[in-house]
């Protein structure tokens, strides 16, 4: 199981900025909250707060990531733990999880 951050979870309101993540060759579109993904990724932090151009664009292009994967990642920054039935997550994603990396 994620272990949380040490630095605590953001809060949203400190952040109410959303950023567009488009994944993969279908370019599917996830709406995340900015502060999440500063948050938990050093990758999200350098390319949404160093002057890059998804900084003021607020969209990120993560074409050879699969949307899969991204969705799940975007479950466990806002949920601290994979998507588990027995917590009422989605049963579809539920089913990705374990069709994909529970063993």
């Amino acid at each position: 199981m994620a272990q949380p951050s040490p630095r605590g979870r953001p809060r949203i309101s400190a952040n109410p900025t959303f950023t567009i993540v488009i994944v993969g060759e279908k370019e599917t579109k996830f709406v995340v909250h900015e502060g999440f993904l500063t948050h938990y990724s050093d990758y999200f932090r350098a390319a949404l707060q160093r002057g890059f151009k998804e900084a003021e664009t607020k969209t990120v292009t993560l074409k050879e990531e699969h949307s899969a994967t991204f969705e799940l990642f975007v479950h466990w920054v806002y949920h601290q733990r994979f998507p588990d039935a027995s917590e009422g997550d989605d049963g579809q994603l539920v089913e990705l999880f374990s069709d994909n990396f529970d063993s």
